[in-house]
């Protein structure tokens, strides 16, 4: 059986490397939406030319332009397609995410419930001895670290910023806290990523932004903050946020 301390450090690595697995996928993603979006300014800017050739009756020009557009329109669906990929893979992330997370706080909850016995057992000792100095030194932290109790401090500021009761408030609601995946998400009216949207917009994004960096004392940068679409990435993001102070 493995000593409790090589359980956890398995453990604190796997969420690491989750963390690093869904800020790939993340980049991935917005390396995607990039070039949707510029596959979407080609097709509108075919669209326009096709008008004005039609306008000039330039019927060969025209129809030049019409091409043109609807090989856009196809890249811009391919994209569109991958998109739809990274976005369920990084859902998948996050789930495995929590469940690391979920894990490690049990694991540590029971570590601290442990009694510290008077026995002949050096190993045991210097075990438990370990884990109580290495926890000590995160209990500033820990109660943010608990899933329950961080879900409902974001849901708290969220409903003081919104006027939403909490209880209205769920970690599949969606946030606009990335100025350039609001735009998106604007320009893509037919690309079906919103669920029970909370009606935010970038100055809101901006607002709760300032909000969580004041209430959990952590820096959001503005690439960041691109990477955050659900409240449930919102949280997962503060949780690695603290995990690495």
């Amino acid at each position: 059986m493995q000593p409790i301390t090589i359980i956890l450090a398995n453990i604190e690595k796997a969420i690491t490397n989750t963390h690093d697995a869904i800020a790939k996928a993340t980049a991935h993603q917005n390396l995607i939406q990039n070039q949707y979006t510029e596959a979407k300014k080609e097709s509108e800017s075919a669209h326009k030319n096709a008008l004005e050739a039609a306008w000039k009756s330039d019927q060969h020009l025209a129809m030049q332009a019409l091409s043109q557009e609807v090989i856009q329109e196809k890249i811009a669906n391919f994209f569109q397609f991958q998109i739809k990929e990274q976005v369920a893979i990084i859902e998948l992330l996050n789930n495995n995410l929590l469940a690391w997370i979920e894990v490690k706080t049990a694991l540590e909850k029971c570590i601290l419930n442990l009694p510290i016995y008077n026995n002949t057992n050096n190993n045991t000792q210097l075990l438990i001895t370990s884990f109580d100095e290495k926890i000590e030194q995160s209990l500033s932290n820990q109660e943010l670290l608990s899933e329950n109790i961080l879900v409902e401090r974001v849901k708290k500021l969220i409903s003081e910023q919104q006027s939403i009761e909490v209880e209205k408030i769920s970690l599949e609601h969606s946030l606009v806290l990335g100025e350039y995946f609001g735009f998106f998400l604007l320009s893509s009216s037919s690309y079906d990523l919103l669920s029970n949207d909370l009606g935010m917009d970038n100055l809101d994004g901006t607002e709760l932004l300032m909000a969580i960096e004041e209430e959990f004392n952590i820096e959001i940068s503005d690439a960041e903050a691109e990477t955050i679409r659900t409240v449930q990435e919102l949280v997962n993001f503060i949780s690695f946020k603290l995990n690495k102070t």
